[in-house]
């Protein structure tokens, strides 16, 4: 809403005379002794005008938005400009920036929530020293860094804290040596974290519950991230073969996995008889099955025959 006039939404335009339309915006913003507008990063230059409308001081006509006074105590803004990044939605850094440095021009009052309820003081320093250098203002509309603080007296957590950079070497002489491929680091890394987990984390290292006596870690406790889940298969392979159970979330690699093709096979010939690839494949798992029983049974190498 515009005193001037007109105001171009999402496909709709409001056409009023100024004096109609700054009757309209003194109707409706006293109707509201108060404004909070969360996530303010994420609105759009439209948005922003209508805000401040209703923010407008009692009385006052201004006839753009750069020229409204606010009414003090009535217009509080909740946002973190770091996380202005969809501009799919027309949000715009700049016009945060310009906005919110309007409002404090006119006596508003910043406050910056730095408490971290989630990270221990070691991960936090890690942090605060590398996005503190990254994140420096004065390049661009980029804001500044402000360091994050651990939760006061916080005493849960696993004992040994921190963020640690582990080099992994490969297996093997064989490429002792010599430089890796992308495949190869990925299966090295892999192979390297789980054996980590399985030896030194997993049952070894405790953890204190907030509000429970120590524990040893279980699987459960662990989280691996990946940028993109198609990264993951070596990785869980790598877990598999070190029998440390988890859980994947996203997984596209289940249904790949043989017994659940067997399954589906088994699936598909109880529900359509005549699908001869299903039935092939089902008797393709009964054959393999029984060459490997007969292979891995005890009676096998004994030469004992079992008969009824």
């Amino acid at each position: 809403m515009t005193a001037a006039g007109p105001l171009a939404g999402r496909g709709i335009v409001v056409t009023r005379p100024a004096h109609q339309a700054g009757l309209l915006a003194e109707m409706i913003r006293g109707r509201f002794r108060a404004a909070l507008i969360d996530e303010f990063q994420d609105t759009d230059p439209v948005q922003y005008e209508i805000i401040l409308y209703l923010a407008e001081r009692a009385g006052r006509h201004a006839s753009g938005w750069r020229d409204v006074e606010t009414e003090p105590g009535k217009l509080f803004i909740v946002g973190d400009p770091k996380q202005s990044i969809f501009a799919f939605r027309r949000a715009d850094i700049e016009a945060f920036q310009d906005v919110t440095g309007r409002v404090l021009a006119q006596g508003g009052i910043p406050l910056t929530l730095t408490t971290n309820f989630r990270s221990h003081a070691s991960i936090l320093s890690t942090v605060n020293g590398l996005f503190g250098r990254l994140l420096a203002e004065g390049r661009g509309p980029q804001p500044p860094y402000h360091a994050l603080d651990p939760q006061p007296d916080r005493r849960t957590g696993a004992g040994t804290q921190g963020v640690t950079l582990r080099l992994v070497a490969p297996d093997g002489d064989e490429e002792a040596g010599e430089d890796l491929n992308a495949p190869q680091a990925v299966r090295a890394e892999a192979e390297a974290l789980a054996r980590w987990l399985k030896t030194e984390v997993i049952g070894k290292e405790v953890l204190t519950n907030r509000d429970g006596p120590p524990r040893t870690v279980d699987p459960g406790d662990v989280a691996l991230l990946f940028r993109t889940f198609t990264q993951s298969r070596d990785y869980l392979e790598a877990l598999r073969r070190h029998g440390l159970s988890y859980v994947a979330e996203g997984e596209k690699h289940f249904y790949r996995r043989q017994e659940v093709i067997d399954l589906v096979n088994v699936l598909r010939c109880v529900r359509h008889p005549d699908d001869t690839m299903a039935l092939a494949g089902v008797l393709a798992y009964a054959v393999t099955s029984l060459l490997l029983a007969v292979v891995t049974s005890p009676y096998s190498w004994q030469g004992v025959a079992v008969t009824s």
